[in-house]
């Protein structure tokens, strides 16, 4: 009869003892997964917060791995002569657009061609009150890309507010394009994708009045053959 029950109880400890592994060991498991879970949501954190903290980072660092990896891709693209690419304009909706979307580009074609290099920006980038600090950047950010004081064109348009709500006219920007490509003599054009690269509806418009003018014959002589070439452009 003792036995039996010494029997019983060491049965019961040691359920109890299986039951108190079997828990710990969830517990464990579930607290691992917490911890990475952790871990990757702080990474994210700190990668929206350095994309969004872009403007406050100096000029001379904004050109960081996001830049090195985009240059590599550039690195193995065959550039036009130079005498097709020997006045570039690059077009632009806001100050930073230059940095963000074109910094590789600008310095690939001042290293491999040695290109005269303009730039037109169609807005002072006032959306959120701060157009004089960027339009102060935008300078800053052309003499880092070997851009001259002389080569900006920077359009205060009331037609053309820095404002992702409000629609630009493919028409207003495709005159100041036109004149602009005219009055500089200009052999080539870089300038946003199909998608804006980022999607801002600024960006898109830009496009559009590019793409409107090379379509319609009203830019220079060949321009046929060198607007296929910047679609090929990595973005």
């Amino acid at each position: 009869m003792i036995y039996t029950e010494l029997l019983d109880s060491f049965h019961n400890l040691c359920s109890y003892h299986l039951f108190y592994l079997f828990v710990w060991k969830k517990i464990n498991s579930a607290l691992e997964h917490i911890f990475y879970l952790a871990l990757v949501y702080i990474f994210v954190c700190l990668g929206v917060y350095k994309l969004m903290s872009i403007r406050h980072i100096p000029l001379n660092r904004r050109f960081g791995i996001f830049y090195f990896l985009k240059a590599i891709r550039l690195e193995y693209f065959k550039w036009p002569s130079k005498e097709s690419m020997d006045r570039v304009l690059f077009i632009t909706s806001h100050p930073d657009d230059e940095c963000m979307f074109f910094g590789p580009v600008i310095h690939s074609i001042a290293q491999n061609l040695g290109s005269q290099i303009y730039l037109l920006c169609l807005s002072h980038g006032n959306y959120e009150k701060h157009g004089c600090k960027r339009r102060s950047e935008l300078w800053e950010a052309c003499k880092v890309l070997g851009i001259p004081e002389e080569n900006i064109t920077l359009f205060n348009c009331s037609q053309l507010p820095d404002d992702p709500n409000i629609e630009w006219k493919v028409q207003t920007i495709a005159n100041i394009i036109s004149n602009t490509v005219d009055s500089l003599d200009i052999q080539a054009v870089i300038t946003f994708d199909r998608e804006g690269v980022s999607q801002h509806p600024n960006h898109t418009a830009v496009y559009y009045a590019t793409a409107s003018l090379c379509l319609n014959s009203l830019l220079p002589k060949g321009w046929s053959s060198d607007f296929k070439v910047l679609e090929e452009l990595p973005s």
